[in-house]
């Protein structure tokens, strides 16, 4: 039997007119998405959520779309939190789209070996995000 999710994408980007284009997008496709402003807010609502369900699956996202440039904390600090705290829990990484209009090679190394599946450059097209994002969902 197949967890279910409370959401598929949860979104981390500080760019309001962004953050509710791609969720309206991602609604149009059939998808559930919770957006939250920056990284920190990525990873409290991620702590809430495995607070919620201890070591079980079922309320994670399925994906997280990070966007890397963001106030307060980055996506990428968000993501090495949010990967400490999936250790904790004992469960797999959830999978991970990460953006960025530049990223330094530092930058890109980091996700990388936080096991990103996709960084996509801004502006991305539409058809680039909806396959992306397809293949990242398949994963979970």
């Amino acid at each position: 039997m197949q967890a279910v999710h409370s959401v598929d994408v949860l979104h981390a980007d500080d760019y309001e007119l962004g953050r509710r284009f791609v969720r309206d997008l991602l609604k149009a496709w059939g998808y559930s998405v919770h957006t939250v402003k920056n990284g920190s807010q990525a990873v409290a609502w991620m702590q809430e959520i495995l607070a919620e369900s201890g070591n079980a699956d079922g309320l994670r996202p399925r994906c997280l779309l990070l966007n890397y440039f963001m106030p307060e904390m980055t996506g990428l600090d968000a993501l090495r939190i949010i990967r400490r705290l999936e250790r904790e829990h004992g469960l797999s990484p959830t999978p991970v789209i990460a953006y960025s209009s530049y990223l330094t090679d530092d930058e890109r190394q980091g996700f990388e070996e936080l096991g990103v599946q996709a960084i996509l450059h801004t502006p991305f097209g539409l058809q680039e995000l909806q396959d992306t994002l397809q293949a990242c969902l398949k994963e979970r």
